[in-house]
Protein backbone atom coordinates (compact mmCIF):
# COMPACT_ATOMS: atom_id res chain seq x y z
CA UNK A 1 0.00 0.00 0.00
CA UNK A 2 2.85 2.37 0.85
CA UNK A 3 4.51 1.63 -2.48
CA UNK A 4 1.30 2.45 -4.37
CA UNK A 5 0.91 5.75 -2.52
CA UNK A 6 4.56 6.59 -3.19
CA UNK A 7 4.14 5.91 -6.92
CA UNK A 8 0.91 7.94 -7.07
CA UNK A 9 2.51 10.80 -5.15
CA UNK A 10 5.53 10.79 -7.44
CA UNK A 11 3.31 10.73 -10.52
CA UNK A 12 1.13 13.55 -9.21
CA UNK A 13 4.18 15.59 -8.23
CA UNK A 14 5.71 15.13 -11.68
CA UNK A 15 2.49 16.21 -13.39
CA UNK A 16 2.26 19.30 -11.18
CA UNK A 17 5.88 20.26 -11.89
CA UNK A 18 5.37 19.87 -15.65
CA UNK A 19 2.15 21.92 -15.50
CA UNK A 20 3.87 24.71 -13.56
CA UNK A 21 6.75 24.74 -16.04
CA UNK A 22 4.37 24.99 -18.99
CA UNK A 23 2.42 27.69 -17.17
CA UNK A 24 5.53 29.81 -16.65
CA UNK A 25 6.69 29.21 -20.23
CA UNK A 26 3.30 30.22 -21.58
CA UNK A 27 3.40 33.43 -19.51
CA UNK A 28 6.84 34.25 -20.93
CA UNK A 29 5.73 33.66 -24.52
CA UNK A 30 2.50 35.56 -23.89
CA UNK A 31 4.49 38.52 -22.60
CA UNK A 32 6.88 38.45 -25.56
CA UNK A 33 3.99 38.24 -28.02
CA UNK A 34 2.16 41.09 -26.31
CA UNK A 35 5.36 43.16 -26.35
CA UNK A 36 5.87 42.60 -30.08
CA UNK A 37 2.25 43.48 -30.81
CA UNK A 38 2.49 46.62 -28.67
CA UNK A 39 5.84 47.76 -30.17
CA UNK A 40 4.71 47.38 -33.78
CA UNK A 41 1.14 48.62 -33.09
CA UNK A 42 -0.41 45.50 -34.61
CA UNK A 43 -4.21 45.22 -34.40
CA UNK A 44 -4.34 41.73 -32.91
CA UNK A 45 -5.41 40.20 -29.62
CA UNK A 46 -2.69 37.95 -28.20
CA UNK A 47 -4.07 35.64 -25.52
CA UNK A 48 -2.49 33.30 -23.01
CA UNK A 49 -3.57 30.38 -25.20
CA UNK A 50 -1.32 31.68 -27.97
CA UNK A 51 1.53 31.76 -25.47
CA UNK A 52 0.78 28.19 -24.38
CA UNK A 53 0.79 26.92 -27.95
CA UNK A 54 4.06 28.74 -28.63
CA UNK A 55 5.57 27.13 -25.52
CA UNK A 56 4.40 23.67 -26.62
CA UNK A 57 5.78 24.16 -30.14
CA UNK A 58 9.06 25.44 -28.69
CA UNK A 59 9.43 22.39 -26.43
CA UNK A 60 8.57 19.98 -29.24
CA UNK A 61 11.01 21.58 -31.68
CA UNK A 62 13.68 21.66 -28.99
CA UNK A 63 13.21 17.93 -28.43
CA UNK A 64 13.33 17.19 -32.15
CA UNK A 65 16.33 19.34 -33.09
CA UNK A 66 18.16 19.58 -29.75
CA UNK A 67 20.91 17.30 -28.56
Amino acid sequence: MKKLLFVLGTLLGSIIIIAVNFGLSSLIFWGLGALIIWVFKIKYTWTIWHGLVCALVFVLLKEIFGK
